[in-house]
C-alpha cells in the first residue's frame, strides 16, 4: 500500500492547479479580471456575446437617418464597436443580382438605383446606342418599401449622350424637308411672339396609384405655370437643390405636371396659326433633368397638332418609348439641351393651331429613396400630386397672324 504521504505530493498539484482554473473562470464570467497599465487582461476562452442592439440598412424601412448607429455587441470582457451596417443602396449595389444585371450596362447601378430602391418600377429603360438595356427591379429581389405607389407597369426612362444625339440628328432630317408651305403672304400675314399661345383644357392624370386624381391646377393657375420657360438644368436633379418642402412648392409653380394619363390642349392666340418653315416649327419643355452623371431622367408624352379642333383633325408624331421610337416625343430633350424641337413636316401638315400633349401613361414617377428623411418626406409630396410630364412651356417659333382687314 502506498504511503499516505505519498498520496499527498501526488494529489496536491492537481487540486491546486483545479482551484485555481474554477477562480480563473469566475473572475471571466463576473468581468473582475486585473488590469495591467489600465487595460484589462485578455483570456484565451471566446467571450460570452449578447447581441444588445441591430439597426439594419438592409431591411429598415425609409426613412433612415444618415448619420446610422452602429452595432453594439456587450460582452464580459469590454463593449465592442463594430462597423455600422451597409445603407440599402449600398447593399444593393453589392448584391450578386444587380452586379449581373448592370454588367454591360452604359451606365453605373448607383446612378439607377436610388429611382428604384422602393419596390415601385416595373422596368428601367437605358436607351444608349441600338436596342434599350431593360432592367427589372424584381428580378433584382427588390421589395416594395412604400405605401400606395406605382402602377406594377412603371417605367423609368434614362438616356445617355449618344441617345441624345442621335434624336437630334433625326429631328435635324425632319429640317431639311423641301416641301414647306409657301403660301405665307407676307403683306397679310405677321409674326407672333413666342409665348401667343392659349390654354384650352386640362385633364388631369392620376397619381402613382393610377386611382387617384392629381391636385387638380385652375386653368389660372395653368396658364401661369406654362407662361415662361424657367428651367435650364445641368448637372443634377432640380429637387436636390431645394431642401425644404415650400421650394418644392415653389417649383411646382412654374410646371404643369399632368398626372398619369392626364393631357393639356393649346392653341396659337387669335386666329393665328404654325407654318411650316425651315428649322423646328415649335418647342416644347419638359423638365427632365441630366445628372451628375451625364444621364437624362425622362417622363415622356405624346404629342397631337391639328389644323381645327375636331377629334379626327389630330395627327401624332412618331412616340413609342419601349420601342425606342422617341423622336416625336415630348420629354426628350432637358431644357438645357434645347427642349423638343418639332417639325410639322414630320406629320404632313403645312399648318396647325392646335397642340395637345398627353403623358403616356406608364412614367415611373415612385418615391425617389433617401436615407435622409426630411429628403424623402419632400420627395414623397412631390411623387403624390405632381406626377407624369411636367410641361414647362412652349415656344412658338414659326407663328403668324392674318392682318384685320
Amino acid at each position: 500500500m502506498m504511503p499516505f504521504s505519498r498520496h499527498l505530493k501526488f494529489f496536491l498539484p492537481v487540486t491546486l492547479i483545479g482551484i485555481s482554473f474554477l477562480i480563473f473562470d469566475h473572475l471571466i464570467n463576473s468581468g473582475s479580471l486585473p488590469e495591467k497599465n489600465g487595460v484589462m487582461l485578455s483570456s484565451t476562452r471566446a467571450p460570452k456575446l449578447e447581441l444588445q442592439s441591430y439597426h439594419s440598412g438592409v431591411q429598415a424601412m425609409v426613412p433612415t437617418p444618415v448619420v446610422r448607429e452602429a452595432i453594439h455587441v456587450s460582452s464580459p470582457l469590454k463593449q465592442v464597436l463594430l462597423p455600422p451596417p451597409a445603407s440599402l443602396l449600398e447593399s444593393l449595389e453589392a448584391s450578386k443580382p444587380v452586379m449581373d444585371a448592370f454588367l454591360g450596362s452604359p451606365v453605373p447601378s448607383r446612378a439607377i438605383l436610388p429611382y428604384i430602391a422602393n419596390g415601385d418600377t416595373k422596368a428601367v429603360y437605358i436607351f444608349d446606342q441600338g436596342s434599350p438595356t431593360v432592367i427589372e427591379p424584381e428580378k433584382l429581389l427588390i421589395k416594395k418599401r412604400t405605401q400606395g405607389g406605382g402602377s406594377p407597369h412603371d417605367v423609368l426612362f434614362v438616356s445617355t449622350p449618344a441617345l441624345l444625339d442621335g434624336v437630334a440628328r433625326e429631328r435635324a432630317e425632319w429640317e431639311n424637308d423641301t416641301s414647306l408651305d409657301s403660301s405665307l403672304d407676307p403683306r397679310n400675314d405677321h409674326a407672333l411672339g413666342e409665348s401667343d399661345y392659349e390654354l384650352v383644357s386640362f385633364t388631369p392624370g392620376t397619381q402613382d396609384d393610377h386611382r387617384t386624381l392629381i391636385a387638380q391646377k385652375s386653368l389660372d393657375e395653368a396658364r401661369k405655370a406654362l407662361q415662361f420657360v424657367d428651367f435650364s438644368l445641368q448637372g443634377g436633379d432640380p429637387m436636390s437643390l431645394t431642401p425644404s418642402l415650400e421650394s418644392v412648392e415653389s417649383i411646382a409653380s412654374h410646371v404643369l405636371s399632368l398626372g398619369h394619363g392626364g393631357s393639356i390642349l393649346l392653341k396659337v392666340k387669335g386666329k393665328g396659326f404654325i407654318a411650316d418653315l425651315p428649322g423646328p416649327d415649335f418647342s416644347v419643355f419638359e423638365n427632365g433633368f441630366i445628372d451628375n452623371n451625364n444621364l437624362a431622367f425622362q417622363e415622356f408624352a405624346t404629342l397631337e397638332v391639328a389644323a381645327t379642333n375636331d377629334p379626327g383633325a389630330f395627327r401624332q408624331f412618331p412616340c413609342e418609348p419601349r420601342k425606342t421610337i422617341l423622336a416625336g416625343c415630348v420629354g426628350v430633350m432637358p431644357t438645357s439641351k434645347g427642349g423638343d424641337q418639332m417639325d410639322l413636316s414630320q406629320v404632313g401638315l403645312r399648318k396647325i393651331r392646335f397642340i395637345r400633349i398627353t403623358d403616356i401613361g406608364y412614367n415611373q414617377n415612385s418615391v425617389i429613396y433617401d436615407e435622409d428623411p426630411v429628403v424623402y418626406e419632400r420627395n414623397k409630396v412631390m411623387a403624390k400630386n405632381y406626377a407624369g410630364v411636367d410641361i414647362d412651356g412652349l415656344k412658338l417659333h414659326h407663328a403668324f397672324e392674318k392682318r384685320s382687314p
